[in-house]
């Protein structure tokens, strides 16, 4: 019990600092956009492979908020794991975990894919392709005047568009890894059953057949970080 304690303290801290600079880049995200008009919200069947555009457009992470996240690198990678795995944490933030992807995109964050395969887990659970496959099938078609109706259309698709970015940002650390059999995705993907039994598949095989001592991690990261 003591020993478990003493861990619990040694940690507080790592994650209290990785938490605050994470709070700090989802609150003020360096960049600002005057734009009236956002992107058109993605198609239900969309799934990006290896990387995302943001579709709202009034904020991007800058490259030097990125140097600052870098720069902690353990420590924000531990506290974003500890975030995926918390449904309280998710849902205190509930816009934050856009950002959590691409500050794991950046930082090649593949000591946070686990984590990330547990939340991507619950929302397989709920998706769209298991729940509504049909409506998967023929779209949302025209939206409705009605605003109930409107709200419960506009909850599928983001959920869509989550889950879908999950699984982008899964086929990013991939790559990034040089993960075997990563050519068996292809170019395009669909968000389906199929093509997400694959991602998942091919990141619990990386997990399994390459030992972290192996993973590229920091290395892998861009010489420069970019605008997301």
């Amino acid at each position: 019990m003591r020993k478990w304690l003493l861990a619990l303290f040694l940690l507080h801290p790592v994650w209290a600092e990785g938490g605050k600079l994470l709070d700090e880049v989802v609150a003020n995200p360096g960049y600002w956009s005057q734009m009236c008009s956002l992107y058109p919200m993605p198609g239900l069947r969309e799934l990006p492979l290896f990387g995302f555009q943001r579709y709202w457009a009034e904020a991007r992470i800058s490259p030097a908020n990125f140097q600052r996240l870098r720069a902690d690198r353990t420590e924000v990678l531990a506290e974003i794991s500890r975030r995926l795995e918390s449904s309280a944490a998710m849902g205190r933030a509930p816009d934050a975990w856009e950002t959590y992807l691409l500050v794991l995109w950046d930082l090649n964050g593949v000591e946070a894919l686990p984590a990330l395969l547990k939340w991507e887990e619950t929302l397989d659970a709920t998706a769209l392709y298991r729940t509504n496959p049909s409506l998967l099938e023929t779209g949302l078609g025209r939206w409705p005047r009605d605003e109930a109706k409107a709200a419960e259309l506009f909850s599928i698709s983001n959920g869509c568009w989550r889950h879908a970015r999950v699984l982008s940002i899964i086929t990013v650390l991939l790559a990034q890894e040089e993960a075997p059999g990563l050519q068996r995705l292809g170019k395009e993907a669909r968000y389906d059953q199929a093509h997400r039994d694959l991602i998942v598949q091919l990141a619990q095989d990386f997990l399994r057949l390459v030992p972290a001592r192996e993973h590229r991690g920091a290395a892998a990261m861009s010489e420069e970080p970019a605008f997301r």
